[in-house]
């Protein structure tokens, strides 16, 4: 948005944080490890640069973002295609009401990027389909935790209010 105070962060303090980047460190990534890592803090979170992105129009960016991230992990969340479909046409948005068809077609186009990409990037991706997710949480947490080579956490979960939709 241009406006970091939409995000909580101080521009004085980011412009600070970024100045002290060493000349090689300032690049793309490094900017967005610095954007997080404030918005983290602002938030009362832990300030290491594992962050995400749930969007699923960011597929159209991945040759971009493996780019600027080369050591990158990713993990696909895939939902059946009927129950994406039947989603996104019971969206109140006037543009998908009733629209099951573009609902379906949208996961197909989605889907066949993931899986393009996964082709070409195996090492550092996997695929969780969120019915599994939903049947065996703990397994599926723990092949994340694995692929992402993190120990589980003692830390405090995310409230209600901060888990927003994933309740």
């Amino acid at each position: 948005s241009g406006r970091w105070q939409d995000f909580g962060i101080d521009a004085t303090t980011a412009l600070a944080w970024l100045a002290a980047l060493p000349a090689e460190r300032r690049t793309i990534a490094d900017f967005w490890h610095v954007f997080h890592a404030l918005y983290a803090k602002h938030a009362g979170r832990p300030t290491d640069s594992r962050w995400g992105d749930k969007t699923p129009s960011s597929v159209d960016a991945l040759p971009d973002i493996v780019g600027m991230f080369p050591q990158a992990r990713f993990i696909f969340m895939i939902r059946d295609v009927f129950d994406m479909a039947w989603s996104y046409g019971a969206m109140t948005v006037s543009a998908r009401t009733g629209d099951y068809l573009g609902g379906a077609r949208r996961w197909v186009d989605t889907n066949g990027k993931i899986m393009a990409f996964l082709a070409q990037h195996a090492a550092s991706a996997i695929v969780v389909r969120y019915e599994d997710l939903a049947c065996d949480p703990e397994r599926e947490i723990s092949r994340v935790l694995a692929h992402l080579d993190v120990a589980p956490s003692s830390a405090t979960p995310l409230s209600a209010a901060e888990a927003g939709d994933l309740a």
